[in-house]
Protein backbone atom coordinates (compact mmCIF):
# COMPACT_ATOMS: atom_id res chain seq x y z
CA UNK A 1 0.00 0.00 0.00
CA UNK A 2 1.26 3.47 -0.91
CA UNK A 3 0.81 5.78 2.10
CA UNK A 4 0.66 9.58 2.04
CA UNK A 5 0.62 11.97 4.99
CA UNK A 6 -0.74 15.52 4.95
CA UNK A 7 0.09 18.18 7.51
CA UNK A 8 0.34 21.89 8.28
CA UNK A 9 3.08 23.91 9.96
CA UNK A 10 1.78 23.08 13.44
CA UNK A 11 2.47 19.34 12.96
CA UNK A 12 6.23 18.95 13.53
CA UNK A 13 5.76 15.45 15.00
CA UNK A 14 3.79 14.39 11.94
CA UNK A 15 6.52 15.77 9.71
CA UNK A 16 9.11 13.70 11.56
CA UNK A 17 6.90 10.64 11.06
CA UNK A 18 6.65 11.41 7.33
CA UNK A 19 10.42 10.89 7.06
CA UNK A 20 10.53 7.46 8.73
CA UNK A 21 10.30 5.43 5.52
CA UNK A 22 6.66 4.38 5.88
CA UNK A 23 5.31 7.02 3.50
CA UNK A 24 5.79 7.57 -0.22
CA UNK A 25 4.37 11.10 -0.32
CA UNK A 26 3.55 14.13 1.81
CA UNK A 27 1.06 16.94 1.13
CA UNK A 28 1.73 20.22 2.90
CA UNK A 29 -0.76 22.94 3.70
CA UNK A 30 0.12 25.84 1.40
CA UNK A 31 -2.34 28.25 3.00
CA UNK A 32 -5.89 29.58 2.89
CA UNK A 33 -7.50 32.88 2.05
CA UNK A 34 -4.65 35.31 1.56
CA UNK A 35 -2.02 33.83 3.88
CA UNK A 36 0.66 31.17 3.50
CA UNK A 37 1.34 28.33 5.89
CA UNK A 38 4.19 25.85 5.31
CA UNK A 39 5.90 27.88 2.53
CA UNK A 40 6.22 30.78 4.97
CA UNK A 41 6.51 29.13 8.41
CA UNK A 42 8.35 25.90 7.56
CA UNK A 43 10.04 26.66 4.21
CA UNK A 44 12.70 23.95 4.69
CA UNK A 45 10.18 21.10 4.91
CA UNK A 46 9.75 20.86 1.14
CA UNK A 47 13.46 20.30 0.51
CA UNK A 48 13.89 17.94 3.47
CA UNK A 49 11.02 15.76 2.25
CA UNK A 50 12.42 15.72 -1.28
CA UNK A 51 15.85 14.70 -0.02
CA UNK A 52 14.19 11.72 1.66
CA UNK A 53 12.70 10.62 -1.65
CA UNK A 54 9.11 11.62 -0.86
CA UNK A 55 6.83 12.91 -3.59
CA UNK A 56 5.39 16.24 -2.44
CA UNK A 57 2.23 18.24 -2.93
CA UNK A 58 0.25 21.15 -1.53
CA UNK A 59 -3.31 21.77 -0.34
CA UNK A 60 -5.11 25.09 -0.09
CA UNK A 61 -8.19 25.62 2.09
CA UNK A 62 -10.98 27.20 0.03
CA UNK A 63 -11.92 29.53 2.90
CA UNK A 64 -15.44 30.90 2.42
CA UNK A 65 -14.48 34.15 4.14
CA UNK A 66 -12.50 35.05 0.99
CA UNK A 67 -13.57 35.45 -2.61
CA UNK A 68 -12.21 32.77 -4.97
CA UNK A 69 -10.12 35.31 -6.87
CA UNK A 70 -8.40 36.34 -3.63
CA UNK A 71 -7.27 32.74 -3.10
CA UNK A 72 -6.03 32.38 -6.65
CA UNK A 73 -4.19 35.70 -6.69
CA UNK A 74 -2.23 34.62 -3.62
CA UNK A 75 -1.50 31.17 -5.06
CA UNK A 76 -0.24 32.72 -8.32
CA UNK A 77 1.93 35.20 -6.42
CA UNK A 78 3.43 32.44 -4.31
CA UNK A 79 3.92 30.21 -7.38
CA UNK A 80 5.63 32.95 -9.41
CA UNK A 81 7.83 34.24 -6.60
CA UNK A 82 9.10 30.74 -5.83
CA UNK A 83 9.10 29.42 -9.42
CA UNK A 84 6.98 26.43 -8.41
CA UNK A 85 5.30 23.97 -10.78
CA UNK A 86 2.03 23.27 -8.97
CA UNK A 87 1.20 20.42 -11.34
CA UNK A 88 4.43 18.56 -10.53
CA UNK A 89 4.68 15.56 -8.19
CA UNK A 90 1.50 15.32 -6.07
CA UNK A 91 0.31 18.72 -7.31
CA UNK A 92 -2.12 21.14 -5.67
CA UNK A 93 -5.39 20.14 -3.96
CA UNK A 94 -8.27 22.37 -2.93
CA UNK A 95 -9.52 21.66 0.59
CA UNK A 96 -13.30 22.03 0.48
CA UNK A 97 -14.53 22.24 4.07
CA UNK A 98 -15.44 24.84 6.68
CA UNK A 99 -12.69 27.45 7.33
CA UNK A 100 -11.87 26.04 10.78
CA UNK A 101 -12.67 22.81 12.61
CA UNK A 102 -14.94 24.21 15.33
CA UNK A 103 -17.09 26.22 12.89
CA UNK A 104 -20.74 25.18 12.93
CA UNK A 105 -22.89 24.83 9.84
CA UNK A 106 -24.87 27.91 10.87
CA UNK A 107 -21.67 29.92 11.24
CA UNK A 108 -20.43 28.72 7.86
CA UNK A 109 -23.54 29.98 6.07
CA UNK A 110 -22.97 33.43 7.58
CA UNK A 111 -19.59 33.78 5.84
CA UNK A 112 -19.67 36.03 2.75
CA UNK A 113 -18.71 33.41 0.15
CA UNK A 114 -20.39 30.30 1.50
CA UNK A 115 -21.78 27.79 -0.97
CA UNK A 116 -20.88 26.01 -4.16
CA UNK A 117 -20.30 29.00 -6.44
CA UNK A 118 -17.06 30.01 -4.70
CA UNK A 119 -15.74 26.43 -4.89
CA UNK A 120 -16.55 25.99 -8.60
CA UNK A 121 -15.14 29.42 -9.42
CA UNK A 122 -11.98 28.67 -7.43
CA UNK A 123 -11.29 25.58 -9.56
CA UNK A 124 -12.19 27.40 -12.75
CA UNK A 125 -9.77 30.25 -12.02
CA UNK A 126 -7.02 27.79 -11.13
CA UNK A 127 -7.62 25.89 -14.36
CA UNK A 128 -7.48 29.05 -16.47
CA UNK A 129 -4.10 29.73 -14.88
CA UNK A 130 -2.79 26.29 -15.82
CA UNK A 131 -3.27 24.64 -12.42
CA UNK A 132 -5.34 21.44 -12.38
CA UNK A 133 -6.03 21.08 -8.68
CA UNK A 134 -7.54 17.94 -7.19
CA UNK A 135 -10.34 18.24 -4.63
CA UNK A 136 -10.28 17.12 -1.00
CA UNK A 137 -13.48 16.89 1.03
CA UNK A 138 -15.74 14.59 3.04
CA UNK A 139 -19.19 13.51 1.94
CA UNK A 140 -21.14 15.37 4.65
CA UNK A 141 -19.43 18.74 4.34
CA UNK A 142 -19.23 18.50 0.53
CA UNK A 143 -22.97 17.85 0.27
CA UNK A 144 -23.67 20.80 2.57
CA UNK A 145 -21.38 23.25 0.77
CA UNK A 146 -22.54 22.11 -2.67
CA UNK A 147 -26.23 22.29 -1.71
CA UNK A 148 -28.17 23.69 -4.65
CA UNK A 149 -25.36 23.13 -7.19
CA UNK A 150 -26.35 22.01 -10.67
CA UNK A 151 -25.42 18.69 -12.24
CA UNK A 152 -23.11 20.66 -14.52
CA UNK A 153 -21.29 22.11 -11.49
CA UNK A 154 -20.83 18.64 -10.00
CA UNK A 155 -19.67 17.26 -13.34
CA UNK A 156 -17.16 20.07 -13.71
CA UNK A 157 -15.56 19.35 -10.32
CA UNK A 158 -15.59 15.59 -10.97
CA UNK A 159 -13.12 15.99 -13.83
CA UNK A 160 -10.44 16.78 -11.22
CA UNK A 161 -8.85 14.13 -9.01
CA UNK A 162 -10.77 13.13 -5.90
CA UNK A 163 -9.28 12.91 -2.38
CA UNK A 164 -12.10 11.87 -0.03
CA UNK A 165 -11.82 11.89 3.77
CA UNK A 166 -13.68 9.03 5.43
CA UNK A 167 -12.57 7.30 8.64
CA UNK A 168 -14.09 3.80 8.86
CA UNK A 169 -14.53 2.14 12.25
CA UNK A 170 -12.34 -0.72 11.08
CA UNK A 171 -9.83 -0.03 8.33
CA UNK A 172 -8.51 -2.99 6.32
CA UNK A 173 -5.91 -2.07 3.64
CA UNK A 174 -6.97 -3.19 0.20
CA UNK A 175 -10.47 -4.07 1.38
CA UNK A 176 -12.01 -0.97 2.95
CA UNK A 177 -13.20 1.73 0.55
CA UNK A 178 -14.21 5.38 1.06
CA UNK A 179 -17.75 6.67 0.70
CA UNK A 180 -18.19 8.37 -2.67
CA UNK A 181 -19.96 11.69 -3.20
CA UNK A 182 -20.57 14.24 -5.93
CA UNK A 183 -20.26 12.87 -9.46
CA UNK A 184 -16.91 11.10 -9.11
CA UNK A 185 -16.68 7.55 -10.39
CA UNK A 186 -13.42 6.81 -8.61
CA UNK A 187 -10.92 8.26 -6.13
CA UNK A 188 -7.18 8.92 -6.39
CA UNK A 189 -6.11 9.05 -2.75
CA UNK A 190 -8.21 8.43 0.36
CA UNK A 191 -7.67 9.91 3.82
CA UNK A 192 -8.71 6.98 6.02
CA UNK A 193 -7.32 8.25 9.34
CA UNK A 194 -7.28 11.63 11.01
CA UNK A 195 -4.78 13.23 13.40
CA UNK A 196 -2.32 12.18 12.03
CA UNK A 197 -3.87 12.37 8.57
CA UNK A 198 -3.04 9.15 6.75
CA UNK A 199 -4.07 8.54 3.15
CA UNK A 200 -3.59 5.70 0.71
CA UNK A 201 -3.17 5.78 -3.05
CA UNK A 202 -5.72 3.95 -5.18
CA UNK A 203 -3.30 1.79 -7.15
CA UNK A 204 0.05 0.07 -7.21
CA UNK A 205 3.48 1.47 -6.50
CA UNK A 206 4.27 1.62 -10.21
CA UNK A 207 0.97 3.40 -10.96
CA UNK A 208 1.69 5.91 -8.18
CA UNK A 209 5.06 6.87 -9.62
CA UNK A 210 3.74 6.77 -13.17
CA UNK A 211 0.96 9.22 -12.26
CA UNK A 212 2.86 11.53 -9.92
CA UNK A 213 6.55 10.85 -10.41
CA UNK A 214 6.89 11.46 -14.11
CA UNK A 215 6.80 7.82 -15.18
CA UNK A 216 9.60 5.51 -16.10
CA UNK A 217 12.87 6.93 -17.32
CA UNK A 218 14.59 5.59 -20.43
CA UNK A 219 16.90 2.68 -19.67
CA UNK A 220 20.53 3.53 -19.12
CA UNK A 221 22.78 2.78 -22.09
CA UNK A 222 24.36 -0.70 -21.86
CA UNK A 223 27.92 -0.60 -20.56
CA UNK A 224 30.81 -2.15 -22.47
CA UNK A 225 30.98 -5.96 -22.38
CA UNK A 226 32.31 -7.32 -19.13
CA UNK A 227 31.49 -4.21 -17.10
CA UNK A 228 30.08 -4.73 -13.62
CA UNK A 229 26.30 -4.94 -13.42
CA UNK A 230 24.65 -1.61 -12.63
CA UNK A 231 21.12 -1.02 -11.30
CA UNK A 232 19.45 2.31 -12.06
CA UNK A 233 16.23 3.43 -10.29
CA UNK A 234 13.27 4.49 -12.41
CA UNK A 235 11.51 5.93 -9.34
CA UNK A 236 12.25 6.80 -5.73
CA UNK A 237 12.22 3.37 -4.10
CA UNK A 238 13.20 1.94 -0.72
CA UNK A 239 16.43 0.12 0.09
CA UNK A 240 15.75 -2.86 2.36
CA UNK A 241 18.02 -4.97 4.59
CA UNK A 242 16.95 -8.12 2.70
CA UNK A 243 15.12 -9.08 -0.51
CA UNK A 244 11.80 -8.22 1.12
CA UNK A 245 9.61 -5.15 1.57
CA UNK A 246 10.04 -5.52 5.35
CA UNK A 247 12.36 -2.97 6.90
CA UNK A 248 13.78 0.25 5.50
CA UNK A 249 17.34 1.55 5.32
CA UNK A 250 17.12 4.61 3.10
CA UNK A 251 15.78 5.78 -0.25
CA UNK A 252 17.31 4.80 -3.58
CA UNK A 253 16.44 8.01 -5.40
CA UNK A 254 15.16 8.15 -8.97
CA UNK A 255 18.02 7.96 -11.49
CA UNK A 256 20.45 6.75 -8.79
CA UNK A 257 22.89 4.00 -9.85
CA UNK A 258 24.79 1.39 -7.89
CA UNK A 259 26.88 -1.72 -8.51
CA UNK A 260 25.14 -5.07 -8.09
CA UNK A 261 26.88 -7.96 -6.35
CA UNK A 262 24.12 -10.57 -6.64
CA UNK A 263 20.50 -11.07 -7.70
CA UNK A 264 17.56 -12.80 -6.06
CA UNK A 265 14.38 -13.74 -7.84
CA UNK A 266 11.40 -16.02 -7.37
CA UNK A 267 11.76 -17.63 -10.75
CA UNK A 268 8.01 -17.35 -11.33
CA UNK A 269 8.11 -16.18 -14.92
CA UNK A 270 4.36 -16.55 -15.45
CA UNK A 271 1.82 -15.07 -13.07
CA UNK A 272 1.77 -12.25 -10.57
CA UNK A 273 4.31 -13.41 -7.96
CA UNK A 274 7.52 -12.68 -9.82
CA UNK A 275 10.12 -10.63 -7.94
CA UNK A 276 13.69 -9.73 -8.78
CA UNK A 277 15.95 -8.02 -6.27
CA UNK A 278 19.46 -6.59 -6.65
CA UNK A 279 22.02 -6.51 -3.85
CA UNK A 280 23.84 -3.17 -3.76
CA UNK A 281 26.40 -1.93 -1.20
CA UNK A 282 23.74 -0.38 1.07
CA UNK A 283 21.14 -3.18 0.92
CA UNK A 284 18.59 -4.71 -1.47
CA UNK A 285 16.37 -2.94 -4.03
CA UNK A 286 13.48 -4.37 -6.02
CA UNK A 287 14.15 -4.46 -9.77
CA UNK A 288 10.80 -6.13 -10.56
CA UNK A 289 8.00 -6.49 -8.05
CA UNK A 290 4.96 -8.75 -7.91
CA UNK A 291 1.37 -8.07 -9.02
CA UNK A 292 2.48 -6.07 -12.04
CA UNK A 293 3.42 -8.68 -14.62
CA UNK A 294 5.42 -7.01 -17.38
CA UNK A 295 4.69 -3.59 -15.85
CA UNK A 296 6.40 -4.26 -12.54
CA UNK A 297 9.79 -2.84 -13.40
CA UNK A 298 11.14 -0.43 -10.80
CA UNK A 299 14.78 -0.40 -11.94
CA UNK A 300 16.89 -1.24 -14.97
CA UNK A 301 19.86 -3.61 -14.95
CA UNK A 302 22.83 -3.38 -17.31
CA UNK A 303 26.16 -5.17 -17.48
CA UNK A 304 27.05 -8.53 -15.98
CA UNK A 305 27.24 -9.85 -12.46
CA UNK A 306 30.77 -9.89 -11.05
CA UNK A 307 32.19 -13.37 -10.42
CA UNK A 308 32.52 -14.56 -6.84
CA UNK A 309 35.66 -16.08 -5.41
CA UNK A 310 34.98 -19.38 -7.16
CA UNK A 311 34.66 -17.59 -10.47
CA UNK A 312 30.88 -17.72 -11.00
CA UNK A 313 28.18 -15.19 -10.14
CA UNK A 314 25.24 -16.30 -8.01
CA UNK A 315 21.53 -15.79 -8.64
CA UNK A 316 19.34 -16.96 -5.78
CA UNK A 317 16.29 -18.80 -7.11
CA UNK A 318 13.31 -19.56 -4.91
CA UNK A 319 11.18 -21.42 -7.46
CA UNK A 320 11.49 -22.42 -11.08
CA UNK A 321 8.40 -22.58 -13.29
CA UNK A 322 7.93 -23.82 -16.80
CA UNK A 323 6.76 -21.55 -19.58
CA UNK A 324 3.21 -22.82 -19.01
CA UNK A 325 3.21 -21.48 -15.49
CA UNK A 326 3.21 -24.85 -13.75
CA UNK A 327 6.09 -25.84 -11.46
CA UNK A 328 8.60 -28.22 -13.01
CA UNK A 329 11.03 -27.98 -10.15
CA UNK A 330 10.89 -26.47 -6.67
CA UNK A 331 14.25 -25.53 -5.22
CA UNK A 332 15.55 -23.15 -2.60
CA UNK A 333 19.23 -22.79 -3.19
CA UNK A 334 21.86 -20.80 -5.06
CA UNK A 335 22.09 -21.22 -8.81
CA UNK A 336 25.28 -20.54 -10.68
CA UNK A 337 24.66 -19.80 -14.36
CA UNK A 338 26.58 -21.94 -16.85
CA UNK A 339 27.93 -24.10 -14.03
Amino acid sequence: MIKILDLYSGNPRDFTEALNGTFSGVIFKAGQGDWLDVPSIKPDWWQIAGDKGLLRGWYWVCDSRYRSSKHVDKIKQWRDENNLDLNAELGLWSDVEYPYMSMTTAEYWKTPYAGHKNVVDFHYLLETNGINAGLYSADGVYNEIMKGASVADHDYLAKFRMWPANYPYIYIPGVSKPRMFGRWATWTIWQYHGNPDYSEFNGTEEQFYELFGGGAVPPVAPPPPGETMIVKANYNISIHPDHSVDGYIETFAKNSQAEVSELWETGVTVGSDYEQWAHIPSGWVAVWYRNQGAGGRLCNLTGTLPPLVDGLPVIHIHQLYSASGYPDLIIDEDWTPNA
